[in-house]
C-alpha cells in the first residue's frame, strides 16, 4: 500500500502529466546510450580517495541539453534541478 506522500506525489505528478510534456517527446528521438562512451572518458574521479559522486552519464547529458535550452548558467541548473521534487521521477530522465 501506498503512503499519503507516495499518493500526493502521484497525483502531484500526473497533473504536470496533463500541462504537457516536451522533453518526453524528444526522449523518444534521441539514442541517448550512443554518448555514454564519450562522456564516461571525462570522469576524473576514479581513485578511492572520494571526491565528488558520479552522476549517471544520460542524465548528466539531459541536463546538459536542458542547460542549453534554457540558457541556465551551472548554479541555476542544479538549483532548478535540486528544486524540482519531480526532477528525479520524471520518465525523460530515468
Amino acid at each position: 500500500m501506498k503512503s499519503l506522500i507516495d499518493f500526493s506525489l502521484s497525483e502531484e505528478y500526473e497533473r504536470v502529466k496533463r500541462l504537457g510534456d516536451k522533453l518526453a517527446q524528444v526522449d523518444s528521438l534521441i539514442d541517448w546510450g550512443a554518448f555514454i562512451p564519450t562522456v564516461a572518458g571525462m570522469y576524473r574521479n576514479m581513485t578511492e580517495n572520494g571526491g565528488r559522486p558520479h552522476m549517471d552519464e544520460v542524465m548528466m547529458i539531459k541536463m546538459l541539453v536542458l542547460q542549453q535550452w534554457y540558457g541556465l548558467p551551472d548554479p541555476e541548473l542544479e538549483r532548478q534541478a535540486t528544486d524540482r521534487i519531480f526532477f528525479p521521477q520524471i520518465p525523460w530522465f530515468s
